[in-house]
């Protein structure tokens, strides 16, 4: 399914950049940045974003390495990673630094981590539904949502030892 000849790349990696875009906008106008720690903020947030997405980076292309799926569509592949999922994960990174709370909270972490993974296997259904994303070698949906699960378990503490930083 074409949305209006819009490459499905192109338009998950819109959605992300505009949802990234989304929180940052909140946080600056309701105050949740103080007057003056814009660019800190700012930078904290692409520093978390450019882990998670060098991380992707990795992970995926060492997933299609050793045969567990494969993707296609994309305008640009770095390795076997599509160009747009690498800014997907970049803004990801950055909106999770922005709007996630800075205390301690198992509760908290384990819940947004299990919700964040459902979505993404989600996503990744649509891709695979697409012809987008095809797993092989043993790889399910329940695999995908277990490295999500873990991934965003652990960008919770990456996350807060980012901020804890000055």
């Amino acid at each position: 399914m074409a949305l209006v000849q819009l490459n499905y790349w192109v338009y998950l990696l819109v959605l992300a950049a505009g949802i990234a875009g989304s929180f940052a906008g909140y946080a600056q106008v309701s105050g949740l940045w103080k007057k003056g720690a814009e660019r800190t903020v700012l930078r904290r947030g692409l520093v978390l974003g450019a882990i998670l997405a060098v991380f992707d980076w990795v992970f995926e292309n060492a997933g299609a390495l050793f045969g567990y799926w494969h993707t296609a569509g994309s305008t640009l592949f770095l390795g076997a990673v599509p160009i747009e999922v690498f800014f997907i994960a970049l803004s990801a990174g950055a909106a999770y630094n922005w709007i996630f709370p800075q205390k301690f909270s198992w509760l908290f972490a384990v819940c947004s981590s299990a919700v964040i993974a459902v979505i993404g296997a989600g996503i990744e259904a649509s891709l695979a539904q697409e012809g987008l994303l095809v797993y092989t070698g043993g790889w399910t949906s329940a695999h995908a949502v277990v490295a999500y699960f873990a991934v965003f378990l652990g960008m919770y503490f990456v996350n807060r030892w980012l901020n804890s930083r000055k």
